[in-house]
Order: structure tokens, then C-alpha cells, then sequence
């Protein structure tokens, strides 16, 4: 019991020390209380778990201060009520009917924690705690805009303000003086579309974020020229796609208000119809209709127009094209230097394994004839003439070592070569290129005697992408010689197809 009446005179003493009262409290009479259970602060004035709200909404926390109320006290020993900061004493209030008490000067979206206790007579008689955060309240920021139209601007913003309800926007025209600023609207909303500009005209804008309670500074000022241009692109070129029925057209815009543009298409006779519709800043299409449209023979017109929400341009100039059927062989290389690879008949025997990557070869097929661009013919027959080909991921060589496996065997027999240009030789076992992996054209031959080399045209590629060996009969067959030397061009070559 003596422990007892200790501990309260301590506390007592300790939140007793400031309070003021004409009678002092007679220390031996001093008998500790306990406090009352149901809260002291009126929380739903405050927050509601998490939410800072209604705080923010009615304005008893805002950015600089925080407003606190609390259940008054209902007896007649009432001595006074203490509020502290963050452990600090903020001050006494010595009447029961003040249960409130607002806090000023305080720092934006920072995080305050204040304790009410309630003081009668005999000590402290109940003490309650409680979180609060001052919202973030500065200025908008990261102005942009968008142009509608000739009289129409739409202003967007990011907004820093946590219990902003509102903005207003502000303007002036840019040579106007600061005090020229004038408000041209409200908006609940991040954007504000203003129409009342002029064309051709520069605008200062700012923005102010505000609530019931108070309101930031303005904005940084956003200076915008309204030039609204819609007018019709320019077709520049209608041209067939190589290899392929499609056309490409490009054309050069000549808006910067528009959403996007709209492709027109039409045969001889007929109407244009819409094709297609593509986003702002584009200024290429491939019409790839092969299948309804876009056929071998028949010729096509062609218009582009800009448009947005407000208007549509008049129409580009036309133009127009012819469908022609696509080629059917893909050629690599157009390099003119002579190269006595592959058919290099100096020597008994020759091998040459040469890498053509995936970007130069296009899309998926079945290659059913390959054909290289002869300069000098071979001086004589090149027996067990054999191509094989297979899929890879390298892009160049690191060594000199040939690869020796998983080939498909297209061509194997005896090949005379007669005539000068493209060689044309038909596989006995077209390969199906699958369009996404380099491929290895691997060509040979077995002889037993020598004569003069042929030459074909081959084209300079930076990296190794040849490997070429020869011997006199002596390094055995040449499809499993394993070492050759390294050389940084390729045979100028095309692969005939059927597409997949």
C-alpha cells in the first residue's frame, strides 16, 4: 500500500508539476485513480484505422497544423488537461470546457505523435494517445498539354497536394505581366480542358491545388504555344514489298494534332475504302491484304489522311501501283570481288562451308534450288559434288574447324559447269528453312587431278563466315576433313524457294 501511494504522488508530481490552481491538491490525501477505459481523443474527428480521413476532409489536420478534441471532464475536481508532442509538453489547459486544442506551425507530410491526459484532483485521471501525418500539400507539377483543335488546348498535371479537393487554373498570355494571371477555370480532375485559346498564341498557365481549408502556391509556370496544324500528309512513295505482294507506303505528316491516320485503298474502279488506321507520328504502312486484295496484275490507288477528334484531313495526293509477281529466289550478296571458292579446281579436292544469316535469307521455306554468280567456269568436272545444309545459331566462326554433323544432304553427284552468271543447281532434297536460325551451305568436291580454278563473285562481310580447305588427294574425303582456314567473305549466292 505504501508502494502504492508512492508510485501515484510520482506520477502525480510529473504531470502535475505546471498546472496551476488557487488551492493546492493536499499531497496526503493524494490516492492514485484508475483512468477510465473508453478513448479520451474523439478519433472519428481524426482517422478511421489507416485513413487519415476525415482529418484531411474537415480540415482538423492540414498541412501545417493539427486540430484535437477530446471527451471533457465531467467532475468538479477537474485540475487540467496536458498535451504533448512527440514526448514534448506543448502546454496546460486549465478549463474542463476547452476539450480542445490545435497545434500550428508544423512541417507537411510528417508524422506527429500527441498524448492528452486528463488531471483532477487526486492526479492523472485518464491519458490517451494517437498518430497523425500532416498531408503532403506543394504545388502541382509536371505540366503538359495536349492540342484539341484551333480554340481547344486539354492541360494535364500531377498532383502533390494529399487533400487537394480542387484546382484552379490559371493563365496569362506570355508577354502579359505576372499580375495579368487570371483564373479560367476549375477542375476536381488532374486535367482541364480550356476552350477559349487562340491559335498561333503563347500561354503561361499555373495550377493550384486547394481544399476548403487552405490552398499550395502556384505551380511552376507551363508555357505552351498553340499551334494547331491539320493538314494533309504528303504521300511520298507506294512500292511492292521485295519478295512479296505487299506494298509499302510511307508519306510525310504534316499535322502535329493528330490521334492518327487513316489509309484509303482502291482498284482501277471503285470506291476507296478504309484499311487501316495507325497511331500519331507514324509515317510507314505495309498493306499485307493478299488474300481479299492485292492482286498479281491488277494496279492499286492509294490516300492517306490525318485525323483526330475534332476533323479529319482532306485527302493526300494519290498514288498508285501495279502488283508484279514477287521473285522467286532470295539473293545475297552483291559484291564484285572473284573468289576461287567453291569451285576452286586448281587442286584435286576443295571444301567450302559458308554461314548466310537469317536476317539476309527473310522468312521461312523450302529452298529447292541454289545458284552462284560464276566469273571464270571451272577447267574441268567436279565429281562427288555434294551440298549439304543445316540450321545453326552461330553468326560467325571463332576457329577454323569445320562443323561435321546434322547436315541434310541436298545435292551429291557429278557437276559440270559451263557457262558464266548464275549457275543455277537443283537439290535433289530441298531443305526447309525454318526463317529464325542462320543456316550452313557446306559445298565439296573429289577429284584426282587438277586444272584451272573457277571464280565466282563474293561479297566482303567484316566477320568469318567461310571456311576453305584443298588438298591434292591428300587429306582423304573431303565431307570429314575437320580443319580450314578462315576468310571474312561469302560466295554471292541465291536460294530458290517455295514459301511456307
Amino acid at each position: 500500500m505504501k508502494k502504492a501511494f508512492q508510485l501515484g504522488l510520482a506520477i502525480f508530481l510529473l504531470w502535475m508539476s505546471n498546472c496551476t490552481e488557487q488551492n493546492p491538491v493536499d499531497v496526503n490525501l493524494l490516492q492514485l485513480k484508475a483512468p477510465n477505459e473508453a478513448p479520451l481523443i474523439i478519433r472519428e474527428n481524426l482517422k478511421q484505422g489507416n485513413s487519415f480521413h476525415p482529418g484531411y476532409a474537415n480540415g482538423n489536420i492540414r498541412s501545417n497544423q493539427v486540430s484535437l478534441t477530446w471527451q471533457p471532464y465531467q467532475g468538479k475536481d477537474f485540475l487540467c488537461y496536458r498535451v504533448y508532442r512527440n514526448g514534448q509538453k506543448l502546454g496546460d489547459i486549465s478549463r474542463a470546457d476547452s476539450a480542445h486544442f490545435t497545434d500550428v506551425n508544423l512541417n507537411q507530410n510528417t508524422y506527429y505523435q500527441y498524448q492528452i491526459a486528463s488531471l483532477n484532483q487526486n492526479g492523472l485521471y485518464q491519458l490517451d494517445t494517437i498518430r497523425v501525418k500532416t498531408p503532403l500539400f506543394l504545388p502541382p507539377d509536371q505540366l503538359n498539354s495536349q492540342i484539341i483543335d484551333s480554340t481547344t488546348i486539354k492541360l494535364f498535371w500531377n498532383n502533390r497536394a494529399e487533400s487537394a479537393t480542387a484546382f484552379r487554373i490559371l493563365r496569362k498570355k506570355r508577354d502579359d505581366p505576372p499580375s495579368m494571371y487570371t483564373i479560367v477555370g476549375t477542375t476536381a480532375d488532374t486535367f482541364f480542358v480550356d476552350r477559349t485559346v487562340e491559335n498561333h498564341q503563347y500561354y503561361h498557365y499555373q495550377v493550384i491545388a486547394y481544399n476548403q481549408w487552405e490552398e499550395t502556391d502556384p505551380s511552376i509556370a507551363f508555357l505552351i504555344y498553340v499551334n494547331y496544324v491539320m493538314d494533309p500528309p504528303t504521300l511520298n512513295s507506294v512500292s511492292q514489298v521485295p519478295l512479296l505482294r505487299s506494298v509499302q507506303l510511307t508519306w510525310t505528316d504534316n499535322s502535329n494534332a493528330e490521334d492518327g491516320f487513316r489509309i484509303y485503298r482502291k482498284e482501277e474502279t471503285g470506291n476507296f475504302s478504309l484499311i487501316a488506321t495507325v497511331p500519331l507520328n507514324t509515317t510507314q504502312y505495309v498493306d499485307n491484304d493478299t488474300t481479299n486484295s492485292l492482286q498479281i496484275g491488277k494496279t492499286y490507288y492509294y490516300y492517306v489522311t490525318a485525323y483526330n477528334q475534332a476533323e479529319e484531313t482532306d485527302p493526300s495526293n494519290i498514288l498508285n501501283i501495279t502488283i508484279m509477281a514477287p521473285p522467286d529466289y532470295v539473293e545475297i550478296g552483291t559484291g564484285t570481288t572473284t573468289w576461287t571458292y567453291p569451285f576452286n579446281t586448281y587442286y584435286h579436292d576443295a571444301r567450302t562451308q559458308i554461314l548466310y544469316l537469317s536476317q539476309e535469307i527473310g522468312g521461312p521455306m523450302t529452298i529447292r534450288k541454289i545458284a552462284f554468280y560464276v566469273v571464270q567456269t571451272p577447267g574441268q568436272v567436279m565429281n562427288n559434288f555434294t551440298v549439304r545444309m543445316k540450321h545453326t545459331t552461330l553468326s560467325s566462326y571463332a576457329s577454323g574447324y569445320f562443323d561435321n554433323s546434322g547436315y541434310t544432304i541436298c545435292f551429291s553427284g557429278n557437276l559440270e559447269v559451263a557457262t558464266t552468271g548464275w549457275v543455277e543447281i537443283p537439290l535433289d532434297v530441298p531443305f526447309s528453312y525454318n526463317g529464325s536460325d542462320n543456316l550452313i551451305i557446306d559445298v565439296s568436291f573429289d577429284n584426282s587431278y587438277w586444272s584451272s580454278a573457277g571464280r565466282c563473285y563474293a561479297s566482303y562481310v567484316g566477320s568469318y563466315r567461310s571456311i576453305y580447305q584443298r588438298s591434292d588427294s591428300g587429306l582423304g574425303n573431303p565431307l570429314n576433313w575437320s580443319y580450314g582456314s578462315l576468310h571474312n567473305y561469302v560466295p554471292n549466292i541465291r536460294l530458290y524457294k517455295s514459301v511456307r
